[in-house]
């Protein structure tokens, strides 16, 4: 395998690599970006079953990688997202205000026994006196 740079000279893959900015020129530490069980450079086993298991490793990793960048670029689902939380939130709120508001006529009609009593009450004291005054 030959390597030739922008100028057609023949390189050599150490070369090549010294030419790599490493960790202290692009300013991430090796606990930095992203968290990876495979090792960036080239694997260097001859096991065919773990060839096989870290390619599916990093199959899986770009699958969830596309799909967390396309629903971040989907705006329309997220819209719709937001207010089908915004629904259930008003379904919740209202379904709160019905319970107070039953809560309130349910107190509505304990409280009519003793206000129709003491009106009744009232209305006896007041023909009482009008009939002592007119003796």
């Amino acid at each position: 395998m030959s390597n030739v740079d922008e100028r057609g000279a023949e390189r050599s893959e150490e070369d090549l690599r010294a030419d790599l900015p490493d960790s202290t020129e692009t300013g991430l530490s090796a606990d930095q970006g992203e968290d990876r069980t495979t090792p960036a450079d080239p694997v260097e086993t001859d096991d065919p079953q773990e060839l096989r298991e870290r390619i599916e490793t990093t199959r899986e990793e770009l699958g969830e990688t596309v799909e967390a960048l396309s629903h971040k670029a989907d705006l329309k689902a997220q819209l719709k997202d937001q207010v089908e939380e915004r629904k259930e939130q008003a379904r919740e709120a209202k379904a709160q205000v019905q319970e107070k508001i039953s809560g309130a006529g349910e107190q509505a009609k304990q409280r009519k026994q003793p206000i129709a009593a003491g009106v009744g009450a009232l209305l006896a004291l007041v023909a009482v006196l009008l009939f002592l005054r007119r003796r």
